[in-house]
């Protein structure tokens, strides 16, 4: 029984990717990621290569996705959801895969409707009713505290994972996903003391300092 997992790179959906592979072993669990405008596919591969591929067999697939302006200053891809689901039912079918998976969390739902456990619910319905295949979504009821709470759990390496919107080599560290990383993380690790340092600078920057 194969399984597709939906995965950025990211807490969230390397998360998801531990827990497929505690639960079904890794044989028979594969990964499929969106390519964002930028150079967050470097790094999402970087993280794959770091954290996965010496110890699971994945099938890597690409999907070009854009960003596009939205309100609060914040980057949103239209549809992103949508089309990737729609992606990892495809690759399923190819592989004979039974079971696809997203890495969505409660507190997505502020700024991404379709990351909503209703959407989710209806997103099921759909690929089972089309394709035969289950969709889950294990993390659309907890907050992203619950979710880096389950990943230590889980024994992933938070500091090989990649978040920032940028696609830069390093966290940016004032986009909305490094934010909310830093915020769930705390001062846990090395790289969020470097992210607020670099920050302070900027800021003393800005005001002559």
């Amino acid at each position: 029984m194969n399984h597709v997992v939906l995965f950025s790179g990211g807490i969230d959906s390397t998360t998801v990717l531990a827990m497929v592979v505690k639960e079904n072993g890794p044989k028979d669990v594969y990964f499929l990621r969106g390519e964002f405008q930028s150079k967050q596919s470097y790094q999402e591969a970087f993280v794959v290569n770091r954290i996965a591929v010496h110890r699971y067999e994945l099938l890597g697939q690409s999907v070009p996705l854009h960003w596009i302006p939205s309100g609060n200053n914040r980057l949103i891809v239209p549809g992103r959801n949508l089309v990737l689901i729609g992606a990892a039912a495809s690759v399923a079918q190819s592989i004979g895969a039974t079971n696809i998976y997203i890495g969505c969390n409660a507190d997505d739902i502020v700024n991404f409707p379709d990351c909503s456990h209703e959407y989710l619910q209806a997103a099921k319905s759909a690929v089972k009713l089309g394709y035969g295949i289950d969709l889950h979504f294990p993390l659309a009821r907890l907050t992203k505290k619950q979710v880096v709470a389950r990943a230590r759990d889980l024994g992933v390496n938070l500091d090989e994972t990649y978040s920032c919107y940028t696609g830069n080599q390093e966290h940016c560290g004032e986009c909305l996903a490094c934010k909310m990383r830093i915020e769930v993380l705390g001062e846990d690790t090395a790289e969020i003391a470097e992210h607020r340092a670099r920050i302070k600078m900027k800021e003393e920057m800005i005001n002559g300092n």
